[in-house]
């Protein structure tokens, strides 16, 4: 419980709304049988997913990678084949959670986690231009949730009208984003725009940049720097600090497991409690 990751899996699974609980307790089926062959127990299965997510009651509202348009009870159904406790997180509280449990730096307190990802399948492209942003917001050493559980969604302030689109920029320009400079620096610097003004109203202390972004050969966190200047009206300069995350691409599922060690032992569910 120390943060040391003990084994690793990838693969590629298809998912849909009527196989997601059946998909995921197979995964676990198969830790556990890595579990039994000498790597601890199973204490719990934590789950970070891209959109609107009801944690308290495990649900998932709404997912547009996943093409979940309405409620999939995955906590509810998954009690009734997995025997240890499972929970639900929406990936860029998941993060959040991550730093929070992992970059053992015990005076943080107020930060902010952009999720930025970039997704190539077709589908994900056709409908959302591919390109998909999300924020955990922490205040006060907790994960703020909000008052519906959906703080830290993002949409474009630049954006006129309503839409399924996060930024200002037309699908097809989305769509050209890996291939085309000019596409990645207009939707680069529309996201530094955006947060800056969020920085500056929420004094945060910490920026943390993850997700797909970082693999991009592009230098955000400058980026965001140079708007937050420029959004910052005082005549001294603004105290924070932007990297990229202390998790590299694993942030969801280090996050996704400091979220399980925080509840386990909020209801005295760990070992020696």
């Amino acid at each position: 419980m120390a943060g040391n990751m003990l084994s690793e899996r990838r693969g590629t699974v298809t998912i849909k709304p009527d196989n997601f609980v059946d998909v995921v307790a197979s995964i676990v089926a198969e830790n556990k049988k890595s579990s039994a062959a000498g790597l601890g127990p199973l204490l719990g299965v934590g789950i970070g997913i891209g959109g609107l997510i009801d944690q308290k009651k495990a649900r998932i509202r709404y997912s547009v990678p996943l093409n979940i348009l309405g409620n999939v009870e995955l906590g509810e159904n998954l009690a009734s084949v997995v025997d240890v406790p499972c929970y639900v997180e929406n990936d860029a509280n998941c993060c959040a959670w991550g730093e929070l449990a992992f970059s053992r730096n015990d005076d943080l307190r107020n930060f902010l986690f952009a999720l930025v990802e970039y997704r190539k399948d077709r589908e994900s492209i056709e409908q959302h231009g591919g390109i998909g942003v999300g924020f955990g917001i922490v205040l006060g050493g907790k994960v703020y949730t909000g008052s519906h559980g959906n703080a830290g969604e993002f949409r474009s302030a630049f954006c006129d009208g309503k839409g399924d689109l996060q930024f200002s920029l037309t699908k097809a320009e989305l769509s050209r984003l890996y291939r085309d400079r000019w596409v990645l620096e207009r939707v680069s610097d529309e996201l530094a725009r955006n947060v800056a003004l969020l920085i500056n109203t929420m004094d945060f202390e910490r920026v943390y940049i993850g997700g797909d972004i970082e693999e991009l050969e592009i230098d955000f966190p400058s980026i965001l720097m140079k708007r937050l200047e420029e959004n910052w009206m005082y005549p001294f300069p603004k105290n924070i600090e932007i990297r990229y995350s202390s998790l590299g691409g694993k942030a969801v599922a280090y996050g996704a497991a400091g979220m399980i060690l925080d509840r386990l032992a909020s209801e005295s569910l760990l070992p020696g409690l």
